[in-house]
């Protein structure tokens, strides 16, 4: 996005000499973005915030309220402020629904769904309102979704081609559940406990991927009735989200996790 805003310092900076102020870096609207020599840095659509500090031993900033003693503010892209992204199921269809606040350059969403593979794929395309400043809503049918759980995501893409991702959703499409599926602690640490609740014995599988499908972890386990308890040691992971899929018979269940 093409407009920017210079955050200024508020009351609490004045006095300071520039010589105390430490190098910050502020992102927002979401994605990734490289520093040299400092890695990698993500936020999410709707975000405002510091989401790493250099030089300056803690200080940083979050959803615009000044933390630590000083701070240098530099200039930010506006995002498009996604406020809402939700969703139901009724009679077989999964229907999404999301409201933005604002919009600036905003080409359009494409509506992404993971597949059974564990990847995310483009089901739909909704056209955006370029730039506004009023409420706007959008809705979306999935007519064919998939049975159990269905993961969807938005694509926010810019006009020139630039593109953020939403938070993942989750609707239930099916019959009555007969397997659910818990996961602690949350967020994991070092090892997630993986609770299957099974009406009868069974034999069954999990599996751990990453954001783009790979396959980081699988295992193939037998699933009482009644409460059955396996855990993985996740330590080795790197911090960020997975999605934890248990497969009993014909029904798979599907848990987003996140490593911290």
């Amino acid at each position: 996005m093409k407009q920017f805003i210079l955050l200024l310092a508020t009351a609490a900076l004045s006095g300071i000499s520039y010589a105390q102020i430490s190098d910050y870096h502020v992102f927002a609207a979401g994605g990734s973005t490289f520093v040299t020599d400092k890695g990698t840095l993500t936020s999410t659509i709707g975000e405002l915030a510091i989401v790493d500090v250099y030089n300056a031993g803690g200080h940083y900033l979050t959803q615009g309220f000044q933390q630590g003693d000083y701070v240098k503010f530099k200039a930010v892209s506006l995002p498009v402020q996604l406020i809402n992204f939700d969703g139901y199921n009724k009679d077989g269809v999964n229907h999404l629904v999301w409201q933005t606040a604002s919009e600036i350059n905003n080409a359009g969403f494409d509506v992404e769904r993971m597949s059974t593979a564990g990847d995310f794929q483009k089901i739909a395309y909704v056209a955006g309102h370029g730039n506004t400043n009023t409420l706007t809503d959008y809705e979306l049918n999935d007519d064919k979704p998939l049975l159990g759980d269905n993961y969807y995501r938005l694509r926010q893409i810019d006009f020139d081609g630039n593109f953020t991702y939403s938070d993942v959703i989750s609707i239930y499409n099916g019959e009555a559940i007969t397997t659910t599926v818990s996961v602690y602690p949350v967020p994991v640490t070092d090892a997630v406990n993986v609770l299957v609740r099974n009406a009868q014995n069974a034999s069954g599988a999990i599996t751990i991927t990453n954001v783009v499908g790979a396959i980081m972890y699988h295992s193939d386990v037998d699933i009482y009735e009644g409460t059955t308890v396996q855990k993985i040691d996740m330590s080795s992971f790197a911090a960020g989200q997975y999605f934890l899929k248990v497969t009993t018979g014909s029904s798979t269940r599907t848990i987003h996790v996140v490593k911290q």
